[in-house]
């Protein structure tokens, strides 16, 4: 069944990373097919996505952004966080409140090229999809962007970057860019990466090289998980109890 079911897939980065974070996981998800659980994370960057989205298709402009936010918070975000961080849920809260008061993007200094698309598309037999958030030609360069956005803080207390934590980032919209530009002939310029938290653009660095050696990874990987048979877990403690959608079918909870 297995093999059947991995055969016929569509993949995405989202599954390829999950088999890399737990091939458990991926087993449990993608090929049982098992409904996952949300958390309170997932809420919390799923209603930040929206409110970007609806900004830039021009559904809600910089200075009603604030509003729709704090009116509309409880209707989306309604999980808790970990039981052992209740604070969060309010840090976050004002996180969110803060960055859309002050936020710096202002969208008429661009033109949207893509928004939100869902790309489809083969490549060396392989069938996958890609989902960027945004593309954006500056309107005083000409330069196309491509924004990723995450809620998820990449950076250390003292200011700079998680390396190992924004080099998942990195490779994610490196490998978009790679198949925006594949399929859809959109010539990427640069890439920048919005941390959410503070405001603030991180570059990534993008050229062929690292374009090919993103989606050599990619494809490696996903032949890999072809091969394989032990769907083995890989425990980590904070991904295992709070990240993991799908933790109640894993062996190691039974």
């Amino acid at each position: 069944m297995g093999d059947f079911f991995i055969e016929q897939m569509r993949f995405s980065y989202s599954s390829v990373s999950t088999y890399e974070q737990c091939p458990m996981a991926f087993f449990q998800t993608y090929v049982m097919k098992r409904k996952t659980e949300d958390n309170f994370f997932g809420q919390y960057g799923k209603f930040i996505h929206l409110l970007l989205e609806k900004y830039f298709a021009g559904e809600l402009d910089i200075f009603t952004l604030p509003d729709f936010y704090s009116e509309n918070y409880d209707a989306h975000v309604v999980l808790k966080p970990p039981h052992f961080q209740p604070q969060l849920a309010d840090s976050y809260r004002r996180m969110g409140q803060k960055f859309f008061d002050n936020m710096g993007l202002d969208r008429n200094d661009y033109d949207v090229v893509l928004l939100e698309p869902y790309i489809k598309t083969e490549d060396a037999g392989v069938e996958l999809t890609v989902k960027p958030d945004v593309v954006l030609r500056a309107k005083d360069t000409g330069k196309i962007i491509h924004v990723d956005y995450k809620t998820s803080n990449f950076y250390r207390p003292n200011g700079k970057i998680d390396c190992k934590k924004f080099s998942k980032y990195e490779t994610q919209a490196v490998l978009y860019a790679t198949y925006i530009e594949k399929v859809l002939k959109i010539l990427i310029d640069e890439i920048a990466i919005w941390s959410i938290r503070l405001d603030k653009f991180e570059k990534v660095d993008y050229n062929k090289e690292r374009s090919n050696l993103v989606r050599l990874w990619f494809l490696e990987t996903i032949e890999s998980i072809k091969k394989e048979a032990e769907w083995d877990t890989k425990p980590e403690e904070y991904f295992c109890n709070n990240i993991c959608g799908v933790s109640k079918f894993c062996p190691l909870n039974r």
